[in-house]
């Protein structure tokens, strides 16, 4: 899996999610959980942990593998996690 940043705007990139994401990944979910609340499904306390984004990270990089979804993830130009689930 490739890990080339692509710019969009400003310092923003998109990129492909990385099984090292999990805490970033976590952590932006945390973050943006009330935000996304309307949209989002309900979801275990088990989901916004570190070890709950391991094993999504791994079904999502499975699919990507098997030809079914990119996973792209938002950084900004330091790498710092923005956004998930693209």
């Amino acid at each position: 899996m490739t890990s080339m940043l692509h710019s969009l705007v400003g310092d923003v990139g998109v990129r492909l999610l990385h099984s090292s994401d999990a805490e970033a990944q976590a952590a932006a979910y945390r973050r943006n959980r009330e935000h996304l609340a309307p949209w989002e499904p309900v979801r275990p306390e088990e989901f916004f942990t570190v070890a709950g984004q391991r094993r999504e990270i791994g079904s999502r990089l499975a699919q990507y593998d098997s030809g079914l979804s990119v996973p792209w993830v938002l950084v900004d130009g330091e790498g710092r996690f923005l956004e998930t689930s693209l």
